[in-house]
């Protein structure tokens, strides 16, 4: 899908709502932009996410995965290291 982000229209889309694992410059993204807010002030290193039981039903133990478990707590910098180190899937979402 691509998508202007100024206007927000979507400008070529194939198959739009076919679900599938994050590749690696998604994940690559994911972080950068974890890097950017926390450089800005926006985010903390250590502000804690909670797994939602959805995001772990659907994601947990699929491709490569930091095997997260309804409602463990995380820090970013946590997320951030599984995403860079193993390549989660999980701590990506």
């Amino acid at each position: 899908m691509l998508v202007d982000l100024g206007s927000g229209q979507v400008l070529y889309a194939r198959n739009p709502d076919k679900r599938f694992l994050p590749a690696s410059i998604t994940k690559v993204m994911t972080a950068f932009v974890a890097f950017e807010e926390i450089g800005r002030g926006k985010l903390s290193a250590d502000t804690r996410f909670t797994v939602s039981p959805q995001l772990a039903s659907e994601w947990s133990g699929k491709g490569t995965s930091m095997y997260l478990q309804a409602g463990e707590q995380l820090r970013v910098d946590d997320l951030l290291r599984g995403i860079m180190t193993a390549s989660a899937n999980d701590a990506s979402v």
